[in-house]
């Protein structure tokens, strides 16, 4: 274990400079997905069907507990089943910007990783044409830390993004899974 931590130590510092930022990126996208995930997990809506939904229409009391008050909110003064729906459709208006807002920080900061990779690419790119062109015997190892930072930044940047990007897939549907979308195509008595 003490082996394992010695290389990342070693890959963090042969980076450069660009590895602290992606070090940044990578603990505010991951913790970011994580506190979207948990968000959308714990609404109390995961893998509602439309014949829950209909069940909770027709006896609000057979609710989950933390839906009681939305199921009564979307029957209040309401005798229609549309307009139910049209209740329910307005609760999940409301409730989306705030996820897309979330989904699309975490997109946001999952995609800038690649570029401060690349970034880090140009960085070492110009120190190994700088050791070129000043040339003289230390020249060899110079290009050598040059294209490695360069490389390590790359592939740095690319491992930050690449779980961040399958975070944000797993997000997406469960996203808009989560939330009530009734297809309620029955009369329901009041």
């Amino acid at each position: 274990m003490n082996d394992l931590w010695s290389q990342i130590l070693h890959v963090y510092i042969t980076g450069g400079w660009v590895m602290g930022a992606l070090a940044l990126v990578a603990l505010v996208s991951y913790a970011s997905a994580a506190q979207l995930m948990s968000c959308l997990y714990h609404r109390g809506l995961t893998k509602v069907t439309d014949g829950d939904i209909m069940r909770w229409v027709a006896n609000p009391a057979e609710s989950p507990k933390s839906l009681q008050p939305l199921v009564h909110y979307t029957q209040d003064g309401v005798h229609s089943l549309r307009d139910i729906e049209g209740r329910f459709r307005e609760v999940e208006a409301s409730q989306i910007p705030e996820i897309d807002r979330r989904l699309a920080f975490v997109n946001v900061m999952v995609i800038s990783a690649p570029l401060f990779g690349l970034l880090g690419t140009v960085l070492g790119m110009l120190l190994t044409f700088k050791a070129i062109g000043v040339g003289g015997s230390s020249t060899s190892e110079i290009i050598a830390k040059g294209i490695s930072e360069a490389l390590i930044a790359t592939q740095s940047g690319m491992m930050v993004a690449i779980p961040g990007l399958l975070m944000c897939f797993v997000a997406s549907p469960v996203k808009t899974s989560n939330l009530p979308s009734p297809l309620l195509h029955h009369e329901i008595s009041p």
